[in-house]
């Protein structure tokens, strides 16, 4: 019976393990350079890089070559909507789709400079920034941009975030800390300078809120704000590779990722950084956090994805009121709830992220729900989602 026990235990502590390891969905040795994500949800999504590449999921799993048949070094890849998306790249490039990129629509932008970074805050205020301070905006969707560059800043600006349709903030190419950030407080008409402790080029800046940021740089460099931008403090990013990437989902759990597979994790608002094994030794360009997944590409056109159950938003507030059992089933569970009876869904998701069953009820007192019997033997995640609020348990299949 101990021997029994021991076993079990020894069985849960492995796939918890596994369950936190990082999996390469895709990679193409010797391939281009992915250097952007977009996901819209957990399983649909774009990553784009040089040589006009660009690859599609609409399952969290398996990615489909969608490139461009012209070679264009694409730097930034942003979708709005499933159908909806904008490229970025070399010498002016600006493109948009309406169909999931199956056809691309070329901007008029009125320039020939690099673009290197495109976000939109809605689907219809945007902001695409590149080499020599060159600024554009669009408060259309895109059928007009507004050329905002600013001939006094002649930094390259590496990446753009937006607040809201006031705050703006743009990461620089720049050597001088005072000038690795800037602000904009009217919506991109003028811009201040932080002193961010940066003292190098910023690839990327990343807020939760109006107060709160990351900031990162090459060396491992990475400060954070609390006070929107007007003080920052250099924090230890338990790293000394360049960084490239940041992204959180909350105030608290974060992502940053860098050169030769860095990879370090915060959950406590970035004032602490662990360390996490890519298993890869690719630079990391761009990384996103979305629900309960977290994606990353790179070099040789490598596509990462981990699942944690932790990214749950408001769990804390729900997890003693939802109660999910046997943590180890045969095929049955039973969810139980001290909420009244609301409309829910139920999705089983397995270690790759995938969703493998799906159940929409209403959920009240309890359910005994039937594992679809296709399921393998092993570990896996139950998503519930109601009232806007969301909670992942972990169970183990042992039929």
């Amino acid at each position: 019976m101990k021997k029994t026990k021991l076993f079990i235990l020894l069985i849960l502590i492995s796939i918890s393990a596994l369950a936190q390891e990082w999996n390469i969905q895709h990679e193409e040795p010797g391939g281009n350079r992915l250097r952007s994500i977009s996901m819209v949800s957990e399983n649909i999504g774009y990553a784009a890089g040089e040589n006009g590449k660009i690859l599609k999921t609409t399952d969290g799993e398996t990615w489909n070559d969608i490139s461009l048949t012209t070679p264009t070094y694409i730097f930034s890849v942003h979708f709005t909507d499933a159908d909806t998306g904008f490229i970025a790249g070399s010498q002016g490039m600006l493109k948009k789709t309406v169909d999931g990129g199956l056809s691309w629509i070329d901007q008029e932008i009125g320039t020939d400079e690099s673009l290197r970074c495109v976000r939109f805050l809605n689907q219809n205020l945007g902001f695409a920034v590149g080499r020599n301070g060159t600024i554009l905006k669009t408060n259309d969707g895109g059928a007009n941009w507004v050329n905002l560059t600013n001939l006094s800043f002649d930094k390259h600006i590496n990446y753009v975030h937006i607040i809201d349709s006031d705050i703006i903030y743009l990461a620089t190419d720049s050597s001088l800390g005072s000038d690795s950030l800037r602000k904009s407080t009217d919506g991109g008409q003028n811009w201040v300078s932080l002193q961010t402790n940066i003292d190098n080029p910023s690839p990327a800046v990343h807020f939760t809120d109006v107060d709160n940021g990351i900031i990162i740089g090459p060396l491992g460099r990475l400060s954070r704000t609390t006070d929107g931008g007007n003080n920052w403090q250099p924090q230890n990013s338990n790293t000394g590779w360049d960084l490239h990437s940041v992204s959180f989902i909350d105030k608290n759990n974060g992502y940053v990722t860098g050169h030769l597979g860095t990879i370090r994790k915060t959950t406590d608002g970035g004032l602490n950084w662990e360390v996490e094994s890519s298993g890869t030794n690719n630079i990391l360009y761009s990384v996103q956090m979305i629900e309960n997944s977290i994606y990353a590409v790179g070099t040789q056109s490598v596509v990462l994805k981990k699942v944690s159950e932790n990214l749950s938003i408001n769990e804390n507030s729900i997890s003693n009121k939802i109660l999910i059992y046997p943590t180890i089933t045969s095929g049955k569970i039973e969810v139980s709830t001290s909420f009244p009876q609301t409309s829910s869904s139920i999705k089983i998701i397995n270690l790759h992220g995938k969703v493998v069953q799906s159940i929409n009820l209403n959920l009240a007192k309890s359910k005994i729900i039937t594992l679809n019997p296709t399921l393998q033997n092993g570990l896996y995640f139950v998503r519930i989602s109601m009232n806007n609020l969301m909670i992942s348990k972990k169970i183990i299949l042992n039929k």
